[in-house]
């Protein structure tokens, strides 16, 4: 690519073109950068003027978004000083000459097809602060329903390993409808070493951190096979004060899993959904110290749950 310039403006065999041109102190054109639009693809050229220069090409996903994408290089040059002229740098040859790829397209949607689970992205901001106190009792009753699990059945019953106390399983039929528990470890690997030495200390979940803080955000996955909720959901459905015990089967006729019930001689299955749902609403999902703002969907709107 020749340094030289186009005083009369506009790059043949492209679409929009932009030069800018900056000059230093004595008010010489120093640098020049130009943003060149073809189809679905910007080519940007930038370097001192008079020589070749650098550049490099982006694709994007339609016309339209690639010449968004220009104007936003333009302006952002324009702030630094850039000054727009009539002059332009030639193209590139494999720019100039190469056919852009198609825009990509959506694929197409149709709303009679059964939706599969989906995963919402949610903030939550916490009214008041969970004492230390009772984050160290939820842990403590944490540990002793999934010690008990463990004893039992620890590779159907435990997501993670034993020691970790992450995740406890619930299972319908030989299939997986629920799981409660604490996140991953990759949470505690992205907290500072004196946070995370403090969260392993209290045994407390990634929800109970953050409330204990103030704020936070999170995954909450909803479909017709599974319900990915807070360690406190599980806890609260577990409460002694709701009158609720826990017992541990393998039972073939309805498959593994972990029986929430008033009684141990006399359980029932958990979770089937239509009974666990609302169970969980009128238990958790109740006015309290805890707020969550859903994004999707629209309808769900804004509920608050309690610790």
């Amino acid at each position: 690519m020749s340094g030289a310039r186009n005083t009369e403006g506009g790059v043949m065999g492209a679409g929009k073109s932009v030069y800018l041109e900056y000059y230093d102190s004595a008010r010489n054109a120093d640098k020049f950068y130009q943003a060149t639009l073809k189809d679905s693809s910007v080519c940007y050229q930038w370097g001192r003027c008079g020589t070749k220069g650098q550049a490099k090409v982006e694709t994007h996903s339609s016309e339209r978004a690639a010449s968004q994408a220009l104007d936003e290089k333009v302006s952002e040059k324009a702030r630094k000083g850039y000054s727009r002229t009539g002059g332009s740098v030639p193209l590139p040859q494999e720019f100039s000459q190469a056919a852009s790829p198609p825009p990509k397209k959506e694929p197409e949607t149709n709303p009679d097809q059964d939706s599969e689970p989906a995963s919402y992205f949610l903030n939550w901001k916490a009214a008041r602060p969970i004492d230390a106190a009772a984050l160290e009792e939820s842990a403590e009753l944490t540990r002793r329903i999934i010690d008990h699990c463990q004893h039992l059945l620890p590779q159907r019953f435990l997501l993670q390993s034993g020691e970790d106390y992450r995740q406890v399983l619930f299972f319908e039929d030989g299939e997986q409808v629920a799981a409660f528990g604490y996140p991953p470890m990759a949470f505690l690997d992205a907290l500072t070493t004196r946070e995370r030495k403090a969260v392993l200390e209290l045994g407390t979940s990634r929800d109970g951190w953050l409330s204990n803080h103030g704020t936070g955000q999170g995954i909450i996955s909803t479909g017709k096979k599974m319900f990915d909720f807070p360690v406190r959901l599980f806890l609260s459905i577990l409460a002694g004060s709701h009158g609720l015990e826990v017992s541990c089967s393998d039972g073939l006729e309805y498959g593994t899993g972990l029986a929430v019930t008033p009684t141990m001689e006399d359980f029932e299955w958990y979770p089937l959904w239509t009974e666990l749902k609302p169970l969980v609403e009128a238990h958790w999902f109740v006015q309290g110290s805890t707020k969550v703002l859903y994004s999707a969907p629209p309808t769900e709107g804004e509920r608050t749950y309690a610790w």
